[in-house]
């Protein structure tokens, strides 16, 4: 399957949708439900998600389970170009974190597949 940069871009802008509000988004659990406990993020009850969580929730509803999903690993390599190869989840989950700065990092990633 060959994948084009439109498909990617879409990708992430899907995934920066599901987490737009700051109450969609958690960190140190790619999903958790309206308690704040962790859960699959497949799950009916998922409802924030990490910025790794929020991409894999837009392969399993668009695309099929996400560990072989091409789109997905491209996805991630954009983000991951963003914080020169620093893992995503540390940034994520990192205290100094902002909401903002995952929402930026999202952004930067959808303008430099432009």
């Amino acid at each position: 399957m060959k994948t084009n940069k439109l498909e990617v871009k879409k990708f992430l802008t899907e995934a920066r949708v599901l987490i737009q509000d700051e109450k969609s988004w958690c960190k140190k659990s790619p999903a958790r439900n309206k308690r704040g406990i962790g859960v699959f993020v497949d799950s009916p009850e998922a409802c924030q998600f990490c910025a790794i969580g929020a991409l894999a929730k837009v392969a399993e509803a668009n695309h099929g389970r996400f560990e072989n999903n091409l789109v997905y690993t491209m996805a991630l390599d954009h983000l991951s170009k963003q914080l020169e190869w620093r893992p995503i989840t540390d940034f994520n989950d990192d205290p100094k974190t902002t909401h903002q700065d995952i929402l930026s990092l999202f952004d930067k990633a959808i303008q430099a597949i432009s």
